[in-house]
Order: structure tokens, then sequence, then C-alpha cells
């Protein structure tokens, strides 16, 4: 069984007070969320993946949907072009 649940969890990168400060607000979000959804949906599934990404199936047993979130931080104001462009050579 560890096998199997070392195939699917990564140990978290914990390279500074930084990505630990990222990793809790994903941490956060995500719990946010789930509270959101729970008053509202009551059958769903919500999987966080070792980075940023938070994926939310509409039903934990028999799934039809699901919505993907992909959680950053930032200080700055989000705009359509800086979502949008691609810096040379990505």
């Amino acid at each position: 069984m560890d096998k199997l649940k070392d195939s699917f969890v990564k140990q978290r990168d914990i390279s500074g007070p930084r990505s630990s400060n990222r990793f809790d607000y994903q941490k956060d979000w995500a719990i946010l969320k789930m509270m959101e959804m729970y008053g509202v949906e009551g059958d769903f599934l919500l999987v966080m993946d070792y980075y940023d990404d938070v994926v939310i199936y509409d039903s934990a047993t028999d799934p039809e949907n699901n919505s993907f979130f992909q959680i950053k931080t930032s200080s700055k104001n989000w705009t359509l072009n800086s979502l949008t462009n691609r810096k040379p050579g990505a």
C-alpha cells in the first residue's frame, strides 16, 4: 500500500519561506472552496496536486464533470495580456 501511496503523493517542496507561504495559500484556498461547496453541493471530490493545482469533481463516487483550478499568488493585478503572452523560449 505504501508503494501505491508514494506513487501518487509527492513530498512538497520546502525550499524556503516563500514556497511555504505559497503552499499555505493553496491549502487555504482549497479549504475555503471545499467549505463553500459543502454547503451547496454535498457530493463532490476535491483533489490537490503537489504544486499548485486543484481539481474538483462533481461526485466522489460517480463523477461526470470536473473543474480545474491553478492556484497562483501575486501582488500584481492580472491582465489578459499578462495571462496570454508567452515569454521567449517558453
